[in-house]
């Protein structure tokens, strides 16, 4: 999209502008950024913990791809896209899958844990937009 766009730099903030394993965590971190923003405004605010449960599965997601894209080229030598996108397609299931059980539970550890959250997706979002800038 970024380069149908004519490199069009505020498309390129929220879609991928190459094809690097850190590209396809952008990829899973901006739309599940958005679909976790829609679920806090219809109904995450009546759940005590819902930023920070969603935020530690987002996480999750985006740690998995590396270690598996490194783990398995540390053997194959080079990527196969095939299972590229099926790591993909694993860290985005992941995501919901650890953020949803988490919901499930329903219980806080810490208040302030929603604060922690957006701190951290604010400095998430900062890294993966100035990088892009950078990279583009």
């Amino acid at each position: 999209m970024y380069e149908m766009s004519g490199r069009n730099i505020l498309l390129g903030l929220l879609t991928p502008v190459n094809e690097s394993v850190w590209e396809h965590l952008k990829l899973l971190f901006f739309p599940f950024l958005l679909y976790m923003l829609g679920e806090y405004i219809v109904y995450g605010r009546k759940l005590p913990c819902f930023l920070f449960d969603r935020t530690t599965g987002l996480l999750c997601g985006l740690l998995c791809i590396p270690l598996i894209f490194y783990g398995y080229t540390l053997f194959t030598r080079k990527p196969v896209l095939a299972v590229d996108m099926m790591i993909f397609f694993f860290g985005t299931g992941l995501s919901f899958y650890i953020s949803a059980c988490r919901l499930s539970e329903n219980r806080c550890i810490k208040k302030g844990q929603n604060k922690t959250a957006v701190l951290i997706l604010v400095c998430f979002t900062v890294l993966f937009a100035g990088l892009t800038l950078v990279c583009a």
